[in-house]
């Protein structure tokens, strides 16, 4: 929503209450944060493509704001303004558009949590299921996609997840 999106937050707010935590409003303007959130959205984005604020206008007003991230174009990325913006608040930044691997691990380098891209594909995502008997028995493991299991000690076990079968570390 580019134009009048105030309005049409304030609509599907109205329309859809118990749909609110569903969507994720970004905002343009550092003072639609708060009439954002007044209408009852959790979470939102502050998105910086029409903010013409410099970073340290950002950067004074991120921290009136508890933002689920900051989408910002990448000149501001190569800036230094997601690191900055991190190290500050610890808010994540999402940059837009990345298209290519080089210009992926360049957004990487800067400190971009996420991008926005229109060809990119996201790794393949492996899943794991946590299955425990209980305390009692201090029986639990993790189970593979492929079905096979990894015992996990009673207490606190760190699990390496790197490409391949998981390991126990500790």
């Amino acid at each position: 929503l580019k134009s009048d999106a105030l309005k049409a937050y304030a609509r599907i707010a109205e329309t859809y209450p118990d749909l609110r935590a569903r969507f994720v409003p970004q905002v343009y303007q550092p003072e639609d944060y708060r009439p954002v959130r007044e209408l009852g959205y959790p979470d939102v984005i502050w998105t910086l493509y029409q903010y013409s604020g410099d970073s340290d206008e950002v950067l004074a007003a991120l921290p009136k704001m508890d933002l689920l991230g900051l989408a910002m174009p990448p000149e501001r990325l190569q800036a230094g303004l997601a690191k900055q913006a991190r190290d500050a608040t610890g808010v994540l930044t999402w940059v837009h558009t990345i298209n290519t691997g080089a210009e992926l691990e360049s957004a990487r380098a800067a400190g971009a949590a996420e991008i926005f891209t229109d060809t990119l594909r996201p790794d393949p995502v492996l899943r794991f299921e946590a299955v425990s008997s209980g305390h009692v028995s201090g029986e639990s493991l993790l189970r593979g996609p492929d079905g096979t299991t990894l015992s996990l000690a009673r207490g606190v076990s760190l699990v390496t997840l790197a490409p391949g079968r998981p390991q126990v570390t500790a």
